[in-house]
């Protein structure tokens, strides 16, 4: 039988006095964190924070695209905490029993940004530029696994451009990745988080 997990935030980790830690941590203990790999930087040094502070607990993370995490959950993957990047996922989980609900909350808010490589003679300035023949190729999540997918083709659609770019989106497994090609030049375009955008400035 799958065991109800904490949906734990970022807050409660980064002030460790604050964090509901299974009753027995201690030192041997080990808090298994599944969280969106958005959360990867950050979460790292909140663990380096909560271990100097709670000596002998080890936090383990294990991060990917927030459905991606959500289907080990389902699958019963042995996690004490799963931080989406997004309410849907929590939702499910929650809708099968999966979390305890009073440990569940939100944390921060993102917005998703258009970037392009730092070395591109693209002159878009706005989503709607990517309709515009200059843009072959457009790297964003996967609509289905994602969140940030998600959000992307919200914004799509919602300045109605998805049927008219359809055929350039290069579909990526999580949010990183899309930052990674078009960090690396191979598409001409992406949509990320914002924090991922700054992170890459």
């Amino acid at each position: 039988m799958i065991g109800k997990i904490c949906a734990l935030v970022l807050s409660v980790l980064m002030l460790s006095e604050l964090v509901t830690a299974p009753a027995s941590a201690g030192p041997g203990t080990e808090i298994t964190v599944s969280a969106a790999i958005s959360l990867k930087n950050v979460f790292e040094e909140a663990g380096k924070v909560y271990e100097a502070k709670n000596r002998g607990v080890k936090v383990v993370f294990n991060f990917g695209a927030s459905g991606d995490l959500m289907q080990q959950v389902e699958g019963g993957a042995p996690v004490d905490v799963f931080v989406s990047a997004a309410q849907k996922d929590m939702d499910e989980l929650s809708g099968k029993g999966l979390i305890i609900s009073d440990s569940r909350a939100d944390i921060a808010m993102n917005s998703v940004a258009l970037v392009i490589p730092t070395n591109s003679n693209s002159r878009i300035k706005s989503v709607d530029g990517l309709a515009s023949g200059e843009i072959k190729r457009i790297a964003v999540g996967n609509f289905r696994t994602t969140p940030a997918g998600r959000y992307s083709e919200d914004v799509f659609n919602y300045y109605r451009l998805l049927p008219a770019i359809y055929d350039k989106l290069i579909f990526a497994g999580n949010v990183r990745q899309v930052l990674d090609y078009v960090a690396r030049g191979e598409v001409d375009a992406g949509i990320v988080y914002s924090t991922d955008a700054q992170m890459r400035a």
